[in-house]
């Protein structure tokens, strides 16, 4: 699953998923899929939230 925000984008990989899937539905994302490319206002809150639930993430593309 890819995240991204502009010209930021950060991936997601299938080990956990069960996790991910119960973290975005109480975010208000519901039915999402491990091929889907998610569009966010916030990466950065994206991010410290999956970081919080110990799910690891890719940083693919960040401009400074």
């Amino acid at each position: 699953m890819k995240i991204i925000e502009g010209n930021k984008e950060i991936t997601i990989t299938f080990n956990n998923w069960p996790l991910i899937e119960d973290l975005f539905a109480k975010m208000g994302h519901k039915n999402v899929s491990i091929n889907e490319e998610l569009v966010v206002k916030d990466i950065v809150d994206i991010t410290s939230v999956l970081r919080s639930w110990g799910i690891p993430w890719k940083q693919t593309k960040w401009e400074f």
